[in-house]
């Protein structure tokens, strides 16, 4: 169990994208402790063409309840 887990493996166009699955946020839940904290470094980018990473974490932090939307 960690304290802090820190994902940081972005590189310009090419993305990690199975690192920012809900399943794979879900996995870093289970290995945090009850206060631990998640810091995700993530790149989006605006072209409507590509998948909006940052929307896919958001979606996984709150499925995972990470965060809540009110």
């Amino acid at each position: 169990m960690y304290d802090v887990i820190v994902i940081d493996v972005s590189a310009s166009e090419q993305q990690p994208y199975h690192l920012y699955t809900s399943e794979a946020i879900g996995i870093y839940k289970s290995r945090l402790n009850p206060m631990g904290i998640l810091i995700m470094n993530v790149l989006d980018y605006q072209d409507k063409k590509k998948q909006k990473i940052l929307e896919r974490v958001g979606d996984g932090l709150v499925s995972n309840d990470l965060i809540s939307l009110w």
